[in-house]
């Protein structure tokens, strides 16, 4: 069992080999998600070759983006048996025979089984371990390393696109999913470069006596050489050194699996829960633009469809470039990360709502544009803030359960928005709609913070 993922011993490097890793997860995400935003090309093709309603080729494409997210508990359990390495692997070769026997499917059913639920349970065991690793080769350039790792999504939000639209006039439907199902494996690759970090493991001969003789050096010391996690249950939990070097105290030191339960209680912090409804009304509404803000623009604002078709790749290439730049700010220390997230999504939220106003072309592509920068801290800051509120140890599980609620949000937001629409025959209320559950998941953040001060507190007297 890789417990080095929940309860982490090793020393962060803060660079060298660390910085393959954020490469290899940067090449992972602009994959996986430059896939995951190119299922649009296929539902007017699906539709018009295979006579399906635009129901049932929305049903295929919903299961592609929420199946990943909603199994990402899974993940997490599979993470924390087997590694990053060994699931990301397992994960990019699940999601390449999804697209490879969508291939031969002769009818629609299936196509929303291989396509929609084998490959979307192949990409929920990437998306996790993609993240965890980071977290296990930074610590104080978390921030920035998360960032330019996630900035990827961007990239695939502008490249993939208009390369799966080529691939499709080029070779049909079906040779562009044979020919994804090869870039799939490509995650594969990714995978490999995962290495784990080596761990200084503790036998049973050992004893917890060799750790307190040298008790007088300073607690960050001591929590580095993994006492912490023998004798104090918190770094905030004061103690006399000179006292716990006296007394005479010989016991073997358990395994290490024995040390962490295989689901941590701690998890379920209130802070961390109020962070999980924040995160999952966030994802409630923030698909809205990628979804309606073409068919916005040609419906009511008489775009054309050329010019349209260049609103998503503004979001995502602006969305790459504010990934790395929330990551850098967050790691000078200069602006608290909490007050930083929620103005971030306080932005997106007041961003959205304007956006039925913008009857200009260059007034919808520059709210895009800040849509698509603002949006940028909830990808880069997610990590950060599951340290901040939790700890580095839990980050494997606490993941997964944040993957879980975005995908849960998936799939009730953008049906809502859309039955809005249908019922309004308008634009206006579904976004405002959409807006004001944003800004109300960055309220949130102020609960984050208050309950964090009183876990801290009870922390303290452990």
């Amino acid at each position: 069992m890789y417990s080095y993922l929940t309860c982490k011993d090793a020393i962060q490097q803060d660079g060298g080999y660390g910085w393959i890793i954020v490469f290899a997860s940067f090449v992972l995400f602009t994959i996986a998600d430059g896939i995951a935003f190119s299922v649009g090309q296929f539902e007017h093709i699906w539709t018009k070759t295979l006579g399906t309603s635009n129901a049932w080729t929305s049903l295929a494409n919903s299961l592609f983006v929420s199946v990943p997210l909603i199994c990402a508990p899974l993940s997490s359990l599979a993470t924390h048996k087997f590694g990053c390495r060994k699931v990301t692997i397992f994960g990019g070769f699940v999601a390449s025979v999804g697209f490879i026997l969508a291939f031969f499917s002769s009818n629609f059913f299936f196509i929303c089984l291989t396509y929609g639920f084998v490959s979307g349970l192949g990409l929920a065991f990437v998306y996790v371990p993609a993240v965890v690793i980071i977290s296990t080769y930074f610590d104080k350039k978390l921030s920035s390393a998360t960032g330019i790792a996630l900035s990827g999504s961007g990239l695939g939000t502008v490249i993939g696109p208009p390369i799966c639209n080529f691939l499709i006039e080029t070779y049909s439907w079906r040779g562009c999913l044979l020919i994804l199902a090869a870039v799939l494996l490509n995650i594969c690759v990714c995978g490999a470069l995962y290495r784990p970090l080596e761990l200084h493991k503790s036998t049973s001969s050992e004893t917890v006596q060799s750790k307190l003789s040298s008790c007088t050096q300073s607690l960050e010391t001591l929590d580095k050489k993994g006492l912490k996690t023998l004798v104090l249950p918190s770094k905030r939990m004061w103690a006399s050194c000179p006292q716990l070097s006296s007394q005479d105290s010989e016991e073997p030191i358990k395994e290490e699996k024995k040390i962490c339960s295989i689901v941590p209680s701690n998890i379920f912090k209130s802070s961390f829960l109020i962070f999980c409804l924040c995160t999952g009304l966030v994802y409630m509404a923030s698909d809205i633009p990628y979804i309606f803000n073409m068919q916005m623009a040609v419906e009511q604002f008489k775009f054309g469809h050329f010019a349209s078709s260049y609103l998503t790749p503004v979001i995502g290439a602006c969305n790459t470039v504010g990934q790395i730049f929330v990551g850098w700010l967050a790691d000078k220390n200069c602006i608290s990360i909490l007050r930083l997230y929620m103005i971030y999504t306080c932005m997106v939220g007041l961003i959205l709502i304007t956006m039925p106003f913008c009857s200009n072309f260059y007034y919808l592509a520059f709210a895009c544009a800040g849509y698509g920068w603002f949006m940028s801290a909830d990808y880069a800051l997610s990590l950060t803030m599951i340290v901040l509120i939790l700890d580095s140890r839990y980050v494997t599980w606490a993941t997964g359960l944040i993957y879980m609620c975005q995908g849960i949000g998936n799939v009730i937001g953008p049906p809502l928005a859309g039955l809005i629409i249908d019922e309004t025959k308008e634009y206006l209320i579904a976004y405002a709609v959409s807006g004001s559950v944003i800004i109300l998941a960055a309220s949130l953040v102020l609960c984050i913070k208050v309950k964090k001060k009183q876990n801290d507190k009870q922390d303290l007297y452990i």
